[in-house]
């Protein structure tokens, strides 16, 4: 750099250097989202143009790396005058702590239940209570074909608010070795018309098709007879290697079959059992030594915990991600009668109380005054708030940094949402409010937050990451198809800069999308093009599968060959640079000038067809010499223009892009050519 130049641009270049030893550096440089930081900090945008006009020698290297940003707090030089909201949940004047949602999936039956396989495929597991487990890709894209149906298994009718059917699943800490999935649904009692039994089965999982569990694998691992059509429980669990139950009173008001406080009865318990060792006798599973009444007479050996009216959606807490504290401890929701819903922390041989105490209150003075050993909930609430709790989990993502070590949970009746943090020993409750639209609007990374979400809240899941989700629908039966999952988040990223979080994806063991299924805007991280797609590179299906993936559409593709074009370059953060941005096109007439029915579209960049070759044709038609560089993903901004299917094969010595090879158009490349996440960027140049 020139002496000149650097007296112009010396300070720009010592901001950015100084800000790497900030306090703040996790936030200007967005380390915090997924562990990897940015070239740059996330520069303001008045200060970004600054730096443009005014380093005009660095304008290369600033347009392939940095980023302007219209964000008031989070960009750099603001964050500096804001370092006192750093590590602050955003409040309203009430106190309640304001977030967002961004929605993720939606055409789904009413859905019970959400889990990732935990071997590191980062895949999402949804199951629906009429009987149907789904698989998604970490991009939400629905895999196709089912992970398990059950439905003629399934004992439960589609009336609104009835409690039965496929209520929640577990996958084995080794799932990525021995492929057991195992899972909780009421089914028809053998013999009997209209009762019921609970079922907890283990099923085994395709060896040749990872996204298939054989529904003839059943293995039967337990089964209690359900006196009553309400209070089924429903949640199942891995901690420490063994499988945790979670079951419910039976049902009725007021627990008349004394399930709860009766250690002989499996119903109204906290259960624990080993699947993986050998048993004996009758029981297809063993009983752990150290169970705390596996020597009291006449209790049964696989009892935790008791007390119990109708736990709905427990949890066990990751830990922090450096220290570990507060890993292991164990949260549960347990929905009440009367008066009070409750969140308790389970411990082994705890007593909790129900039908003597419903919460911290006596419900049944003779026996509640019996109860010596009543463990009283670290929070609850009553029915003037919420009817019907639902258990959360405690976040332990990357995306919200500011919401660790909060135990988010909610009502599955009302939809509202609640926080429970310990602070020196002191559970403090916060509510959850949705923000507002100046606080949930869509970014510039093309996050797509919104304040609205639906009412009911059948569960709250978390995705390998860490990341939190509200599982919701419209109505609750499961015969609708209202269900909608949403990606909860902290709106801010005003996490601790101190903090490291890392989040790598490794390959998924996926199959390709089907057109059914909605996929979420994700925000690129890379600047680079992969010479396949993500879902090719990462792909396990079977021949068989890959045959059905790949049939073409009767789509006609618009990139016809012969067909000219014009081109633009859109560039949402710095609108006066023209030789920088995603690829929009329209068709010309054949007089050569603009169709005046034509619209303007981007070029997708799937299909392995946007390579330099390709850039180097657009780059030529704009008036460049040739492409320095191209791109994928949202990096320039996102936009509501349609797509137009993949970008084609052009070779080096192509002249028009009309002569370059279309590349035949699959379901699955248009499904990700309509995602919006795969835009063609280019930086053309005249240099060499």
């Amino acid at each position: 750099m020139e002496a000149e130049d650097y007296q112009k641009c010396g300070r720009f270049i010592r901001d950015v250097l100084c800000q790497k030893c900030s306090p703040y550096a996790a936030h200007a440089f967005e380390a915090e989202e997924d562990g990897r930081p940015s070239t740059f900090p996330v520069f303001c945008s008045n200060y970004y143009h600054e730096m443009m006009e005014t380093c005009h020698m660095l304008n290369e290297t600033l347009l392939r790396h940095a980023n302007g940003s219209s964000q008031s707090v989070y960009c750099f030089p603001h964050i500096l005058d804001h370092s006192n909201l750093l590590g602050q949940l955003n409040s309203d004047p009430d106190g309640c702590i304001q977030l967002c949602v961004r929605e993720v999936i939606n055409n789904i039956y009413t859905p019970t239940s959400a889990k990732h396989a935990g071997d590191g495929s980062n895949r999402f597991f949804v199951a629906e209570q009429r009987g149907i487990i789904w698989a998604f890709t970490p991009q939400f894209s629905r895999i196709r074909g089912k992970f398990l149906d059950l439905r003629n298994r399934i004992f439960a009718s589609g009336r609104i608010g009835d409690e039965r059917g496929l209520l929640d699943f577990a996958f084995h800490p080794n799932f990525g070795g021995n492929g057991k999935v195992y899972v909780y649904y009421t089914s028809a009692a053998a013999g009997s018309k209209d009762g019921f039994v609970i079922r907890i089965s283990e099923f085994q999982v395709n060896s040749n098709k990872p996204n298939r569990a054989v529904k003839s694998s059943e293995r039967v691992v337990m089964e209690i007879d359900q006196p009553a059509a309400n209070h089924n429980g429903g949640t199942l669990l891995f901690h420490e290697g063994y499988l945790f139950i979670f079951t419910g009173d039976g049902g009725g008001a007021g627990d008349p079959f004394n399930n709860s406080q009766n250690l002989g009865s499996l119903l109204g318990k906290a259960l624990r059992i080993d699947v993986d060792s050998p048993h004996s006798g009758e029981l297809p599973y063993s009983i752990p030594h150290d169970n705390p009444f596996i020597e009291t007479a006449g209790a049964r050996g696989e009892v935790y915990a008791y007390g119990l009216r109708n736990p709905w959606r427990c949890s066990v807490d990751r830990g922090d991600r450096l220290t570990g504290e507060g890993g292991g401890r164990m949260f549960c929701g347990d929905v009440g009668q009367d008066e009070l819903e409750e969140i308790s922390l389970i411990v082994k041989g705890g007593n909790y109380g129900w039908n003597g105490y419903e919460g911290s209150e006596c419900f049944n003075k003779k026996k509640c005054n019996r109860i010596r050993n009543h463990i009283p909930p670290i929070s609850e609430y009553n029915h003037t708030v919420g009817l019907s709790v639902t258990g959360g989990l405690v976040y332990r993502g990357c995306g919200s940094p500011n919401l660790q070590g909060h135990y988010i949970y909610g009502d599955w009746f009302t939809g509202k949402l609640y926080s429970l943090r310990n602070d020196t020993g002191r559970w403090v409750h916060k509510n959850i409010c949705m923000g507002d639209e100046d606080i949930c609007k869509p970014s510039i990374n093309g996050d797509n937050l919104s304040h609205i979400r639906t009412r009911f809240l059948p569960s709250i899941a978390e995705d390998e990451k860490g990341e939190l989700y509200l599982i919701q629908t419209m109505g609750p039966s499961m015969n609708l198809k209202m269900g909608i999952i949403y990606q909860l988040v902290e709106p801010t990223k005003r996490g601790n800069p101190q903090q490291e979080c890392s989040t790598t994806t490794p390959p998924s063991p996926t199959q390709q999308p089907t057109t059914e299924s909605r996929v979420a805007t994700i925000r690129g991280t890379t600047a680079t093009t992969p010479t396949t797609t993500p879902s090719d590179q990462y792909s396990t299906t079977t021949a068989e599968e890959t045959t059905i993936m790949t049939t073409t559409t009767t789509t006609t593709n618009p990139l016809l060959v012969g067909t000219e074009y014009e081109f633009r370059l859109a560039n949402d953060f710095h609108a006066n640079v023209k030789f920088v941005g995603r690829v929009e096109m329209r068709a010309k007439s054949s007089s050569s000038s603009s169709s005046p029915n034509a619209k303007w579209r981007f070029l997708c960049a799937f299909g392995g067809g946007w390579n330099m070759a390709t850039a180097d044709v657009i780059c030529r038609h704009l008036g460049y010499r040739r492409a320095q560089a191209i791109y994928i993903y949202v990096l320039f901004g996102s936009t509501k223009l349609k797509a137009e299917l993949p970008a084609p094969f052009c070779s080096s010595d192509t002249s028009r892009f009309s002569e370059c090879k279309k590349v035949p158009v699959t379901r699955v490349l248009e499904m990700n050519c309509r995602s919006r996440n795969g835009y063609a960027s280019v930086f053309c140049k005249n240099g060499d």
